[in-house]
């Protein structure tokens, strides 16, 4: 496992986060502790977790901002971040908490993936000139980019199917460039979602990735990305087809 600090911080972590978005609906208390004792024992330090899990959100999963902020105010909680923000909103925010003299974020959570690299304009600079780590959500696109849809292994249970109303990556277009990463993971001897979240894991401004799995199966060959280094010419063969359909999944 590799390490990264944690925007301005001295925290090591690590560059696989486990996510538990699918936690108390997509899986079992017991499943989600069985995936926390492997990622642990991969290395991984890091675990996604947030007030209005498990996806899609519930009443009763929803409304404690009152509370969080009374943890930060005992100091139970450390750091904070911002989640789904543009640049405007990461600068103003900074600039907020610079002339109220309070601490700035210290970390973005937005989407990248190889569907949606809206990110790269505009908002990988200001991770990178002012420290606020990327933790990358959806690298998987919700599963579409495994491959599993394109070769109907997919089931009921699958986060496109059984979701409906989130339909961001179920778009003609995403199917059509999926369909070609695909062929360039196979062509290189990876699977597709290797390809997917290793080209996620490489990127200068991110800091970590948010993986999420229903299944050890699937945990295993996420996680196991990050032994994995795409070649510029990989790269590029990526970047061809972003080129041509670029950003189907905003």
């Amino acid at each position: 496992m590799e390490y990264r600090k944690l925007g301005l911080t001295d925290i090591n972590v690590s560059v696989i986060c486990l996510g538990t978005m699918t936690y108390g609906q997509q899986n079992t208390e017991a499943e989600g502790h069985a995936q926390m004792d492997y990622a642990m024992s991969q290395g991984i330090n890091f675990i996604d977790t947030a007030e209005m899990y498990s996806v899609p959100g519930r009443a009763e999963t929803s409304g404690s901002t009152e509370r969080i902020i009374k943890l930060i105010k005992q100091g139970k909680i450390r750091h904070w971040g911002l989640s789904n923000e543009t640049a405007w909103g990461v600068m103003r925010t900074c600039h907020i908490a610079d002339t109220n003299q309070q601490t700035r974020p210290l970390s973005i959570q937005n989407p990248y993936n190889l569907l949606n690299r809206s990110f790269e304009v505009g908002l990988s600079e200001i991770s990178i000139r002012e420290k606020i780590s990327l933790l990358a959500y959806s690298p998987m696109g919700f599963g579409l980019l495994s491959g599993k849809f394109h070769k109907h292994l997919d089931t009921p249970q699958d986060r496109i199917n059984q979701f409906k109303n989130l339909m961001r990556y179920n778009g003609e277009k995403s199917h059509q460039a999926t369909a070609k990463y695909i062929d360039i993971a196979e062509n290189t001897g990876i699977s597709p979602a290797q390809l997917a979240l290793a080209f996620v894991n490489d990127r200068p401004f991110v800091t970590s990735t948010i993986i999420g799995a229903t299944n050890m199966n699937q945990l295993k060959e996420n996680i196991s990305s990050i032994d994995i280094k795409l070649s510029p010419e990989i790269i590029e063969q990526i970047d061809v087809v972003h080129k041509e359909i670029s950003n189907p999944a905003p």
